[in-house]
């Protein structure tokens, strides 16, 4: 399942949240194979604190929790540097700054 997780865009995704509290309870609900990111999530939290919480459960030694794919869709060069910069602490596999992934990436 490809999740979205993107205030304003309508990239191809199975499912879309529009913010931090709905993209975190379909990551906590669901299996989410691909998950796209946008960092600036509207008022409040953005995609950089998904990207925490990921981190939290990968410490936890929760990575069942964790998609399988992310790919960073955010056209804010700080916070996609920021989003991966902890992704490379998580995923063991990357194409450049946009994409990290728990399996080799074809």
């Amino acid at each position: 399942m490809t999740l979205l997780i993107d205030d304003q865009r309508d990239l191809d995704a199975d499912l879309i949240a529009r913010n931090y509290n709905a993209g975190l309870l379909v990551l906590e609900w669901f299996t989410i194979d691909y998950l796209k990111l946008d960092h600036d999530l509207g008022p409040g939290k953005t995609g950089y604190d998904i990207v925490l919480k990921l981190e939290e459960w990968h410490s936890r030694g929760e990575d069942h929790e964790l998609p399988t794919t992310v790919e960073l869709v955010t056209d804010n060069p700080v916070g996609m540097h920021k989003m991966a910069a902890a992704l490379e602490r998580i995923y063991p596999y990357s194409i450049g700054k946009r994409m990290f992934s728990k399996d080799p990436i074809k």
